[in-house]
C-alpha cells in the first residue's frame, strides 16, 4: 500500500497531462507550417511546462532540499563514486556492444542515451521522496551525478560520432548552462558554508519547489500524447526500455557486494530504474538519432515503469 500510494499520484498527474493535451484545441496545419519556416510561434503546452520546470521549479526544489537537509541525510562520498563509476561503466558497455554488433551510428547514439539517461529529475523526486522522507538532499545530489556523467562522458561519445568530430566547447556549454547543475552547486555551497537565507527567500524557494512535481508530471503526460507514434520505432523502443527499466537497475544492484544495504543505496538503484528521460528527445533533434525509436522508448518505458518501479520498490524497500 505504501508503494501504491507513492506511485499512483505520479501516474494520475501524468494521466491528467495526457487528458489535458487531448482536450486542448489542436494547432491548425497553417500554424504548424508557419512554425516550421520560422514565421510563427512553435510554443506548445509541453515546451512551456518543461521550461518552467527546468529553469525555475526543479532548480528551486534542488536548492531548497539541500539547504534544509541535515548532514546525515546527504549521500556519502563512497556512494557518489559508486554511482559515477556504475554510470560510466554501463554507458561504455552499451557503446561497445553497439560497436561490436556493427549497429549504425544513428542507432548507437539512440541506444546510448535511451538506455542510459533516465527521468531522474522528473519522476525520481516525487516517487522516492514519497517512499523515504527527508531524502530530497540525497536525490538532488544523485540527479547532479546522472546529469554530469550524461553531459560529459555521454555527450563526448555523441560528439565523437558526429561528422565534425568532438567539440569540447559544446560539452562545456551544456554543463555551464544546465540549470540543474548550477542549482546543485549553489545548494552545496549554501549548505557547506551554512549560509542562512532570509525567510522570504526560503519561502519563495519552497513555493516554487512544491510546484515542481505536478508541473513536470503533467508535462510528461502532454509529451506522451503530443509525440504518440509508438508503432514507428516499437522494436527498438522495447529493447531500450528493457535495458533502462530492468538491466540498468540490476547492474546497480551489484552495489550490494560493496556496501551493506542502506537507504541511500536503495535510492541509487531506484534512480537507475527510472524510465527514459524526456531530455533525450530534445537531444535527438540535435544529434544523429532515430527519433521514432527514442519517442517510442520514452512512451513505452514511462508507461511500463509503473510496474517495474513498483517491483523494485517492493524488493528493496
Amino acid at each position: 500500500m505504501t508503494i501504491l500510494s507513492s506511485i499512483l499520484p505520479i501516474f494520475l498527474l501524468i494521466g491528467t497531462g495526457a487528458i489535458l493535451q487531448k482536450l486542448l484545441p489542436k494547432q491548425p496545419k497553417s500554424s504548424k507550417l508557419m512554425c516550421e519556416v520560422g514565421l510563427g510561434s512553435c510554443v506548445s503546452w509541453t515546451s512551456v511546462l518543461n521550461k518552467f520546470a527546468l529553469y525555475l521549479a526543479l532548480p528551486a526544489l534542488i536548492i531548497h532540499s539541500l539547504i534544509t537537509a541535515g548532514g546525515s541525510n546527504l549521500i556519502s562520498t563512497n556512494l557518489i563514486i559508486f554511482n559515477s563509476a556504475a554510470l560510466i561503466i554501463f554507458l561504455l558497455l552499451i557503446y561497445f556492444a553497439s560497436r561490436v554488433t556493427s549497429v549504425s551510428k544513428k542507432l548507437t547514439n539512440t541506444y546510448l542515451f535511451g538506455a542510459f539517461f533516465g527521468n531522474v529529475a522528473y519522476i525520481g523526486p516525487p516517487f522516492i521522496n514519497n517512499l523515504f522522507k527527508d531524502s530530497s538532499g540525497t536525490v538532488s545530489i544523485l540527479i547532479a551525478v546522472h546529469i554530469f556523467i550524461a553531459f560529459t562522458v555521454g555527450l563526448y561519445i555523441l560528439e565523437k560520432n558526429n561528422k565534425d568530430g568532438v567539440k569540447l566547447k559544446n560539452i562545456a556549454k551544456s554543463l555551464i548552462k544546465n540549470p540543474l547543475i548550477i542549482a546543485v552547486l549553489v545548494g552545496i555551497i549554501l549548505f557547506s558554508l551554512q549560509i542562512q537565507l532570509p525567510d522570504p527567500v526560503v519561502q519563495f524557494l519552497s513555493m516554487l519547489a512544491q510546484s515542481a512535481s505536478p508541473v513536470v508530471l503533467i508535462a510528461i503526460g502532454t509529451f506522451l500524447v503530443e509525440n504518440w507514434a509508438i508503432k514507428k520505432g516499437i522494436k527498438h523502443g522495447i529493447v531500450i526500455s528493457t535495458l533502462k527499466l530492468i538491466v540498468m537497475p540490476l547492474f546497480f544492484m551489484t552495489g550490494f557486494a560493496i556496501f551493506s544495504q542502506s537507504q541511500n543505496l536503495t535510492i541509487s538503484i531506484l534512480e537507475a530504474a527510472m524510465p527514459v528521460a524526456l531530455t533525450n528527445f530534445a537531444l535527438s533533434e540535435i544529434y544523429e538519432m532515430d527519433q521514432h525509436a527514442m519517442s517510442s522508448a520514452i512512451i513505452i518505458s514511462t508507461i511500463v515503469s509503473a510496474i517495474t518501479l513498483s517491483v523494485f520498490a517492493l524488493v528493496l524497500v
